[in-house]
Order: C-alpha cells, then sequence, then structure tokens
C-alpha cells in the first residue's frame, strides 16, 4: 500500500509575552530543548515476534541513531493492544513513553469496545511508520487455486465456507468481512485466540479461508501446507509477486492492510511531539529501514502532522462502515 510521504507542521511566531518569561518557564524550555535526555519506552500492546513488535523493534533501533538516545520496546500484551492504548494514554506526557499501535486504535471505537480512553482526546498522534498489508490464503483442500474461483465457489455455496480470524473484531475478521462485502460473498465466521491457531487448522483442513500478513504464512506457504490466493495491497507484493492483487482480480479498488503508528499521552509539548516526528520521518525514509520492511511482509509509510491525522480519521471512517454493515458492533 503506497502512502504519499509528507511532512506538515505549523509554524509559530514568538511573541513578546513569550519570550518574557519568568525562570521557571525558562527552565522549562531548556528541557525541552534538552529532548531527548534519557531512553525513550516504545510500548507495543503485543507479544514478541508478533509483525507489530518485528517492526517496532525495526524502528526504535533506527529512531534511537536519529534521537542519539535508546529507544527500547517494552511489550504490554494484552486486549488485543488495547492494554498498552490505556497505559500510554495514562503515561506521563514527557515523551518518554511512546505508543507504537496498529489499527485498533480506530477499529476498537468503531465496534462499541468500552474503552477507559478516547484516542481522539488522550493521545496525540506522532506519525504513521509501517503498513503491514494482508495476504488472502487458505487450506490446501479448499476447492480453488485462483482468487476468481474462491470467489467463484463462495457465490455457488454461499455460507457453506468457514474463514478463520484472530478473533473477534480483530483486524483480519473486519478486513475479511470487508472483502466478502466488496465481492458479494457470504462465509461463516470462527474465531481464534490468535493467528497461530488459524494457521493449525488451516494446514488441517479444519477451517478453510483466512487473511494474514506476511512473516505468518510464507514458510507454510513455501512448504505447500497452505495456497495463498491474493494480496490486499493496491500492488503486488515483492515478496510473491506472482500473486496477483486483490483489486487487479476481483474487487477493484480492494485493500487491506494494518497499519501501525507512534502517539504519545496528550498535553506533550508540541516541540517534543516535532523531534518524535522528525525521528520519525528520517527513519521512514532510510532505504535500510525500507528494505528491512520489505523482508517482514510490510512497508515503510512515513506520515507526520497533518497528514497522519488525516490518515487515521479516514481509517476510522472506513473500517467503521465496514463495522456497521457486517453487523460486529457489541
Amino acid at each position: 500500500m503506497k502512502i504519499q510521504t509528507l511532512l506538515s507542521f505549523s509554524s509559530t511566531v514568538p511573541t513578546a509575552a513569550a519570550v518574557i518569561c519568568t525562570i521557571a518557564f525558562a527552565g522549562g524550555a531548556q528541557a525541552q530543548g534538552d529532548f531527548p535526555s534519557q531512553p525513550i519506552r516504545m510500548i507495543v500492546g503485543y507479544a514478541p515476534g508478533a509483525i507489530v513488535d518485528l517492526t517496532a523493534r525495526q524502528l526504535a533501533a533506527r529512531m534511537s541513531e536519529e534521537l542519539g538516545t535508546p529507544v527500547v520496546v517494552e511489550n504490554r500484551p494484552g486486549g488485543g493492544g488495547l492494554l498498552a492504548n490505556e497505559y500510554v494514554s495514562r503515561a506521563t506526557n514527557d515523551g518518554y513513553t511512546v505508543l507504537y499501535h496498529d489499527s485498533g486504535l480506530v477499529t476498537a471505537p468503531a465496534l462499541g469496545r468500552d474503552l477507559n480512553y478516547d484516542y481522539k482526546t488522550d493521545l496525540i498522534p506522532v506519525g504513521i511508520a509501517v503498513s503491514g498489508v494482508f495476504f488472502l490464503y487458505g487450506s490446501p483442500g479448499f476447492p480453488a487455486d485462483t482468487i476468481q474461483e474462491v470467489v467463484a465457489e463462495l457465490k455457488e455455496n454461499p455460507g457453506k465456507h468457514f474463514y478463520g480470524s484472530s478473533g473477534n473484531g480483530v483486524l483480519n475478521h473486519i478486513a475479511f468481512e470487508m472483502f466478502l462485502q466488496a465481492t458479494d460473498t457470504k462465509a461463516n465466521h470462527v474465531a481464534y485466540k490468535g493467528s497461530g491457531p488459524v494457521l493449525v487448522d488451516i494446514m488441517a483442513d479444519r477451517v478453510e479461508l483466512s487473511m494474514s500478513s506476511a512473516p505468518g504464512i510464507l514458510p507454510q506457504y513455501k512448504e505447500g501446507k497452505v495456497k495463498v490466493f491474493a494480496y490486499g495491497g493496491e500492488e503486488r507484493s515483492p515478496l510473491l509477486p506472482d500473486v496477483p492483487t486483490i483489486s487487479e482480480t476481483v474487487a477493484p479498488g480492494f485493500t487491506a492492510a494494518n497499519w501501525f503508528g507512534l502517539a504519545v499521552p496528550a498535553g506533550t509539548d508540541d516541540a517534543i511531539v516535532k523531534r518524535l516526528s522528525e525521528a520519525l520521518l528520517a527513519s521512514t525514509s532510510d532505504p535500510a529501514f525500507a528494505a528491512a520492511m520489505e523482508k517482514e511482509g510490510a512497508e515503510a509509510v512515513g506520515l507526520v502532522g497533518d497528514e497522519a491525522e488525516a490518515f487515521i480519521e479516514k481509517q476510522a471512517v472506513a473500517w467503521t462502515e465496514v463495522v456497521e454493515r457486517a453487523g460486529l458492533k457489541e
């Protein structure tokens, strides 16, 4: 999924009142000017090994170089990333605790979940760093070998087949519902606790279809244990260039991807947010980082400032529409 990379910050002109400040305010400004002066914790709401964690560690390493201080990944799994979101929303707003979140930031409210935070008021977006596009894959025994045949089979036998997800309301659940809506097909949903059990049952032909990012299925695909039918990006994946996109075959304009970004607690000083955003943009613009993301089946994005806010809002609207049409709201 290619997303234009832009940097947009509003400039301000210092007023006389800002120049003539007290010693206390001067001390605060000096502290902000020295940022960062200690290690930064990057909070990830998933366990080590997930694509969210893998991309976070790559970004943390690169941002450490840009900021001149260690950026340390801290895993706080639980609630599909929601516990980490809440944790950072309540953290001290000094820039030393940042959230590395996924699309669940906007899908959780769309699902009507009872949250103890509001991402629009309790968190400030630093930027969107990475996009992890989904592959649509299936069991070796599923009676189709192409995405066109998958759609034909689902149309011919509505409600007969089953697809698995990592859990109710998880993004690959919502994304598969979006696929069914886009192709006017039906299939039964089976919710699992994580992507691993889905893969196990697909390889055993106990469930037939699912969506996953590349790290979760490429080894099994290369061993012939699963079928990969299509890719949810705007263009074909360099990892599997022979696999067509859903958009070019059965649903023009269709894309399905998880995306990962940074956010800080509300009230964080603008200068600190800007410094973090600049580091994120420099990191995601690095060809070495882009290459590292490609190996993980992801894509460096690099949206900050107004562009990041607009992207998040657009995603919130799009996923909310899918949730409502599918009747997934809790």
